[in-house]
């Protein structure tokens, strides 16, 4: 086939997106890259309950399937996300994530052509089996996912110019792209207006928490007295977001001034995304909603301890990342490994530095 019978042969199109928030945004370059590669066709996203807020409200994507998860893979439950994205009838898949059941899904939904990487012997299960790209461990996350729609149109549709540049060094380019809903909007207005936030004084969101583990989170002290100092110095109000899991830790911080709110188990994922887009700064650990500040273009601040900002850092010309280069950094841990540390890639980042950043930016 001709690149363009090709291109009008591939009319319906599923991508099966990461598991986790963060690595959600941070593909949604190549979801833009795919739509301009196929501007004809209907694309999908199939995705974790969780994760199907980060595309809600995407003008690009025609619709959500959202996959039924379960702690421990059962063939049940492996049957019945197959028979969601069979009922599409899709033409091609593209397969984000690194796990088996990511490529054995679309294995049994029988999709025609079926493009991942060749990651955890899953082979197999692809009708087109990319090489794990050698840059993996010392590019940015968002060219790993490019990877693939690189591959498409390389081989798939057999273009000799590409579009895509695997090695670009501007940070922030491609681009993240992400959509705020406007109902989600509106209710974030309106939880705003219920606690007598004043907009035009500007908002300051803190991110404490992280999913992956503490390694990964500045101490809550130093949250705290950073929130006094800028209660103190600054008009602006502060919104500390996170699930119900880091409510007590949202306590802590609110206990530096009356006006730092607590939104954490308060909001969906998409009336978070509202809010950040709100925000005059951010200041975070590195995690989800780091990245989906970076995707709205809003100025932040992250922290970064156990994880390496090269390949998950925020991807955004209006971000600055801080952190202290030990011996043992990034180690990758959940939790710092070695006592006679002590923390100390987290703990020797001062609340001034931090708050001096805070300044520049505002």
């Amino acid at each position: 086939m001709e690149q363009k019978e090709i291109e009008n042969h591939i009319k319906r199109i599923v991508i099966r997106v990461p598991n986790w928030i963060g690595d959600a945004v941070m593909a949604t370059a190549s979801i833009e890259a795919l739509i301009k590669l196929f501007p004809q066709a209907s694309i999908y996203i199939a995705a974790r309950p969780w994760v199907a807020s980060v595309f809600k409200a995407h003008k690009g994507i025609k619709g959500i399937i959202e996959l039924e998860y379960q702690e421990k893979t059962t063939l049940k439950g492996l049957i019945t996300n197959a028979k969601k994205i069979k009922s599409k009838d899709f033409d091609l898949a593209l397969i984000l994530p690194n796990s088996i059941e990511s490529a054995l899904v679309t294995f049994l939904a029988r999709v025609p052509i079926r493009i991942g990487h060749n990651s955890q012997g899953r082979s197999l299960f692809l009708t087109h089996s990319v090489k794990v790209p050698e840059f993996k461990k010392t590019r940015h996350e968002v060219f790993y996912y490019l990877n693939l729609v690189s591959y498409i149109e390389r081989y798939i549709l057999k273009k000799s110019q590409t579009s895509i540049s695997l090695y670009s060094k501007e940070i922030g380019s491609p681009a993240l792209k992400l959509y705020v809903d406007k109902k989600s909007l509106d209710s974030s207005k309106l939880l705003l207006k219920k606690l007598n936030i004043d907009l035009n004084k500007g908002l300051i969101g803190f991110n404490p928490g992280a999913a992956y583990g503490p390694a990964k989170c500045w101490p809550t002290d130093k949250f705290r007295e950073l929130a006094g100092l800028i209660s103190k110095n600054l008009s602006h109000s502060i919104l500390v977001f996170g699930t119900k899991r880091e409510i007590p830790i949202a306590q802590e911080i609110c206990k530096a001034s009356s006006k730092v709110y607590s939104l954490c188990g308060k909001t969906s994922l998409s009336e978070a995304i509202a809010l950040i887009s709100k925000l005059n700064l951010m200041v975070t650990n590195d995690s989800g909603l780091m990245h989906v500040a970076a995707a709205l273009d809003i100025p932040s601040i992250a922290i970064f301890g156990s994880t390496n900002p090269i390949t998950t850092g925020p991807w955004s010309k209006k971000a600055i990342v801080v952190r202290k280069e030990l011996e043992c950094s990034p180690c990758l841990k959940r939790q710092c490994p070695r006592k006679d540390m002590d923390f100390a890639c987290m703990k020797q980042i001062s609340v001034e530095e931090v708050f001096s950043y805070v300044k520049k930016f505002i």
